[in-house]
């Protein structure tokens, strides 16, 4: 309960924890078979949606390291997603 799985593909792995909180992780997904793709809560705020709604929105991150040195980082996305409502925003 309180989480959102991958549609269509890589259907096993949590897209969302609806209860994580700021600087909780999990593994989203994969690339190249192997690379984790890791998610993470970066930050929450409160934002207006449709001009009246005040909702919690939480900013989630993802990543995935490379497999070699020197193990570099890289973002794939940030997925905003508000309370009561889902996914508002996606960079």
């Amino acid at each position: 309960m309180g989480n959102v799985y991958n549609l269509n593909y890589q259907s096993t792995f949590i897209r969302y924890k609806l209860i994580a909180d700021t600087g909780d992780s999990w593994q989203a997904g994969v690339v190249q078979d192997t690379i984790p793709v890791m998610a993470t809560v970066l930050y929450t705020y409160r934002a207006i949606v449709q001009d009246t709604t005040h909702v919690n929105v939480k900013a989630i991150g993802f990543q995935f390291q490379s497999p070699a040195p020197p193990y570099l980082q890289f973002a794939l996305g940030i997925d905003h997603l508000a309370y009561g409502l889902g996914l508002i925003k996606s960079e």
